[in-house]
């Protein structure tokens, strides 16, 4: 059997340019992550969009009626075609 032991306390320290490299790895990270989010972040807007389906009473699907969305408080308005599927999409 073989036993080892140390006659003599060992510290292991960092030198200044360890602590430097470890800093700017740490930063390239935060950075990598941040740049990783952005892209959803980006994504949010302030206005939207509107989609629907045009039926009919007897639940049918309407195709090439016209729906019109207006903003009472300017009078803006935009419009849309309904497709093959009743659906419609008037854009923000």
């Amino acid at each position: 059997m073989i036993t080892l032991t140390n006659t003599r306390p060992m510290q292991i320290t960092q030198s200044g340019a360890g602590n430097f490299l470890c800093a700017i790895a740490n930063t390239l990270a935060i950075l990598a992550l941040l740049a990783c989010a952005a892209p959803c972040a980006s994504a949010q807007s302030f206005r939207g969009s509107l989609r629907g389906i045009v039926r009919d009473t007897s639940g049918g699907v309407v195709v090439g009626a016209r729906v019109t969305a207006t903003n009472d408080a300017t009078g803006f308005s935009r419009d849309a075609t309904t497709m093959a599927d009743g659906g419609y999409v008037i854009p923000e």
